[in-house]
């Protein structure tokens, strides 16, 4: 019987087409797990493409390579074909209108007539016969384009890549190391496996940026000295140190920093519920000169900051009369479930809410109680 990284050869091996992905919400690990993958797959002589939920390009990550490649959405992924009979009466006209609602095509024969016995469809097997899912807890996290292409997803061969004691085991073949500090660092490992050498610059590029960002730079209480030794030998392939921390860490404006310090400074903790929670309001934006899309990253830091916290909530407040509001869980909670009075979109680790309201400071005070005595409940 083969083992699980030579059915993942065989799988990539006999595929034609494969559609890397990972969470919709995605960190610098996902990120640079699927430009690895990406990379990996066509230096293997494969046609490989990089889609993410939404996607658009991170000032943070614009210096990766050939990061223009990924797509935000699933485009042609399957042909509809109208099939005419014209062996009793020859084409001599083809004409189409579009409306808002419908296609309207038109033919003409030379002589006779068509009928609806001369009409026919065939619908084409999908673009990809394999997908890559990195870095993702289980399907519904990829965001829409799982969503809107459910059927795909169940009838398409699933190679799951993952560290996260979350992950669902929902591929066919299923690679999840608990004892990993990234998928990055899984990644590495199983180049080997492939059988072919495969690690350049760029590809130490890739996994070396993704370990940095998922352990804050070798910080982390998980770090082991297998990860150490890898990072090295990545360094020795090509991977820039100093370039890598420079734009992970070292490119944020003041102002994103002053932002972030501002949540920061209002972070509380409840140890006993392993909550942790944050806001900010007009004025943290307007004297910080910063918006909504700064946030990016901030959970992250406030990880680091409260490493106890299992789950994370950041309210901002700065126009339209809405607060803004973002869960993170870890696998033990479900982020949806938390917030499903608020309307939330996401998934069972990250899910987001708009609500209508101008008084910020009420409004954490009565969600953050809802869900402590949803965890007490819990609990006791």
């Amino acid at each position: 019987m083969l083992n699980e990284k030579q059915q993942i050869l065989e799988q990539i091996n006999r595929a034609k087409e494969i559609l890397v992905t990972c969470k919709e919400h995605y960190s610098g690990d996902s990120l640079a797990s699927v430009l690895a993958w990406q990379y990996i797959l066509k230096k293997m002589g494969k046609s490989a493409t990089a889609v993410i939920s939404n996607f658009t390009i991170p000032n943070t990550y614009k210096f990766l390579p050939q990061i223009n490649d990924i797509k935000s959405d699933l485009l042609h992924l399957k042909k509809f074909t109208i099939v005419v009979k014209t062996t009793q009466a020859p084409i001599e006209e083809l004409s189409y209108d579009k409306t808002d609602q419908a296609i309207l095509i038109s033919l003409t024969p030379k002589f006779g007539i068509y009928s609806e016995k001369d009409v026919s469809f065939q619908s084409s097997d999908y673009k990809y016969d394999l997908i890559f899912v990195l870095d993702s807890p289980d399907l519904e996290s990829i965001g829409q384009i799982y969503e809107k292409q459910t059927d795909f997803f169940y009838h398409t061969p699933i190679i799951n890549i993952d560290h996260s004691p979350a992950n669902e085991y929902f591929g066919q073949i299923n690679v999840v190391d608990l004892t990993a500090t990234a998928t990055s660092e899984i990644t590495f490992s199983l180049l080997n496996s492939l059988g072919i050498e495969l690690l350049d610059e760029t590809l130490a590029t890739y996994i070396y940026t993704g370990m940095t960002e998922k352990t804050k730079s070798f910080k982390t209480n998980n770090v082991t000295p297998n990860t150490l030794n890898i990072a090295s030998q990545l360094i020795q392939a090509g991977a820039d140190r100093e370039k890598i921390i420079t734009h992970l860490y070292r490119t944020k404006s003041i102002q994103i920093l002053k932002l972030w310090g501002r949540a920061l400074a209002k972070l509380q903790l409840d140890p006993k519920l392993k909550l942790a929670w944050t806001s900010l309001n007009k004025l943290d934006f307007a004297k910080t000169g910063t918006k909504e899309e700064h946030l990016q990253g901030l959970v992250e830091e406030i990880i680091t900051e409260t490493p106890q916290a299992e789950i994370i909530l950041i309210f901002s407040y700065h126009d339209d009369q809405t607060i803004n509001l973002q869960i993170h869980t870890n696998h033990k909670y479900n982020a949806m479930g938390l917030l499903k009075t608020y309307s939330p979109e996401g998934n069972k680790t990250w899910a987001k809410a708009k609500i209508k309201s101008d008084n910020l400071e009420n409004m954490v005070t009565t969600i953050i109680t809802e869900i402590k005595q949803h965890l007490e409940k819990t609990i006791i």
